[in-house]
């Protein structure tokens, strides 16, 4: 959070929420350079980036659920998604406010018959 909040600070929070698009485009590129470090310069290439992202199982996520991207995560039919599990928010009178804790996406989705 601390590096998060500097981000913040430095280049304004001006139409950032807590639960904002921003907030999770920060959190996904963490979640790269995480696995770029892992990945080392030496080896890095796209492929080696897909291949470590294909590898994840119950992997921490910046500021967010732990992720896992066998392809399998709804099921099959939407292969990008690694990480399923998401909080409800709603916004009321310009405030933004978590209705819910981590629900399970994936398992709302009722598959076609």
């Amino acid at each position: 959070m601390d590096l998060y909040d500097e981000v913040i600070k430095r280049y304004g929070s001006e139409g950032v929420e807590a639960g904002s698009a921003a907030t999770i485009a920060f959190g996904s590129l963490m979640n790269l350079y995480v696995e770029l470090v892992a990945i080392g310069a030496d080896d890095l290439s796209s492929q080696a980036i897909i291949d470590d992202f294909r590898s994840a199982v119950d992997r921490p996520s910046y500021m967010g659920h732990a992720y896992t991207c066998d392809g399998q995560q709804m099921g099959g039919d939407l292969p990008a998604i690694c990480a399923p599990q998401q909080i409800l928010t709603q916004m009321t009178d310009g405030e933004l406010e978590q209705i819910s804790d981590w629900i399970d996406v994936s398992a709302l989705v009722v598959p076609e018959e």
